[in-house]
């Protein structure tokens, strides 16, 4: 499956320049009591990035007018993010997934994780929409 491997490795690309990492990647706490209670640990989030209004579908990802902006963003809070890649469905020209991509962050909480989402040009701009979920993830470590 070559096509499915060129996915996979422009992905793996992008985490790579996105996220530089040495050794294991430090987990976030396992869920418990404190955190739940809004204590000030470090917990994962996931956000799901969908193509928006602004979303050109003749034009690949990483053509898209504002995905410079993106990527910057994502780089400059690199220290949070624990992982980040594109979908190979949602990212053709074309394709009906609008699904695009996904990032996993390091945040106290929701509002932090949401004001992060905000933060990003590719949202204010339109370009995308994102969701962000709690992950109750135990562990994470690269393979």
């Amino acid at each position: 499956m070559p096509h499915a491997r060129t996915g996979l490795l422009a992905a793996g690309l992008l985490l790579v320049a996105l996220v530089p990492i040495q050794g294991e990647v430090p987990a976030p706490p396992a869920p418990s009591p404190a955190a739940t209670t809004g204590a000030s640990r470090p917990l994962a989030f996931v956000l799901i990035y969908e193509r928006g209004p602004a979303w050109d579908d003749t034009k690949g990802t990483l053509a898209q007018v504002g995905i410079n902006g993106h990527m910057q963003h994502l780089r400059a809070n690199s220290t949070k993010l624990l992982a980040a890649g594109r979908f190979e469905q949602g990212s053709g020209v074309g394709g009906t997934d609008r699904t695009v991509g996904m990032v996993v962050v390091a945040a106290a909480n929701q509002e932090e994780a949401e004001a992060l989402v905000a933060a990003d040009p590719a949202i204010s701009g339109r370009l995308m929409t994102a969701t962000v979920r709690r992950w109750l993830v135990e562990r994470i470590k690269p393979y």
